[in-house]
């Protein structure tokens, strides 16, 4: 089910209309083309679509309905206005660029309505406010995936979490970015919660969340029991595939290292020259693990599949 809202002249709906990439053309390759951070090579190039892919590709073609919360770098988080001026939303034409068939959902503290369209719905909400985030789901729209990459605190996180995760249809994925990254200043301010990260933790571990006096455990029920598969990422692990898929793709990191620069020509050519190259960096990275025990990546992405 989706909102039914009145179009909108055309001109505030070419605002948002991504350009025509090759039909195909990998979710990363737009990330990166559309200059949004989900990619390998804007900003701290999280590499979030090269797992993307594999869960997104079969749903590619489908008249899926899809939310994400937070549509752009800069807000409240940062310390800046939440009545800031928008100008674009990256990751809203990424996925109408990669779904051309999905209807677009988002959310965020700051007004992005003037680029509402046809395939595009907006919802104004802080998600630390119980009755905004319940006023969204009254609207009744029903998701395939649901994308949270707002303020990244840990209370808004989960409160955002226990008020959607009842809209995510069985089979659905509720995906949670940037678990390493909490903003001091709305940890400090916000009801205390353990991290996002240690709660997805327990439950793998448990079957249980950790309750709270701002969200108890009773909350977390209907959403224990409908879990079917949490998958954590951390770090080390996205930093690897970016790197692998960076050096193959011939792209140049925003801020490159040496093991990320891509492959000369020559090596290119090679196939057994790259072998040998990624073999004498696997062993150097087994030697630096050996030299540093007890360090432990953090994990920045969860997927969590529903039932």
């Amino acid at each position: 089910m989706r909102v039914n809202e009145p179009a909108l002249p055309a001109d505030r709906e070419e605002s948002l209309n991504p350009p025509v990439f090759a039909a195909g053309a990998s979710l990363t390759k737009l990330a990166n083309d559309f200059g949004t951070d989900k990619g390998t090579i804007i900003l701290d190039g999280h590499a979030y679509t090269l797992v993307y892919e594999l869960l997104f590709k079969n749903l590619r073609l489908q008249p899926i309905n899809l939310l994400e919360v937070g549509l752009l770098i800069g807000g409240p988080e940062l310390g800046n206005d939440a009545n800031r001026k928008v100008t674009d939303a990256p990751s809203i034409r990424l996925w109408h660029q990669y779904f051309p068939h999905a209807h677009i959902y988002g959310v965020d503290i700051s007004d992005f309505s003037q680029f509402e369209s046809e395939w595009f719905s907006f919802f104004k909400a802080d998600c630390g406010k119980v009755e905004q985030l319940r006023k969204i789901a009254r609207a009744g729209v029903e998701f395939e995936i649901i994308i949270d990459d707002g303020s990244h605190a840990s209370f808004h996180q989960q409160l955002t979490m226990l008020k959607f995760w009842p809209l995510l249809r069985s089979g659905g994925l509720y995906i949670i970015e940037d678990l390493h990254s909490q903003p001091r200043h709305y940890e400090k301010s916000l009801p205390n919660t353990p991290k996002t990260a240690t709660q997805l933790k327990k439950f793998i571990a448990t079957g249980c969340f950790i309750g709270t006096n701002a969200l108890p455990a009773v909350e977390w029920g209907p959403v224990e029991e409908t879990i079917s598969n949490v998958m954590l990422f951390d770090n080390d692990q996205l930093a690897e595939m970016r790197r692998i898929y960076n050096r193959v793709e011939g792209y140049r990191p925003a801020v490159p290292n040496h093991l990320e620069r891509p492959w000369p020509q020559r090596v290119l050519k090679r196939a057994h020259i790259r072998r040998l190259f990624e073999t004498m960096r696997a062993c150097a990275g087994v030697l630096t693990a050996q030299s540093h025990r007890g360090h432990c990546s953090p994990v920045t992405l969860a997927i969590v599949h529903k039932r």
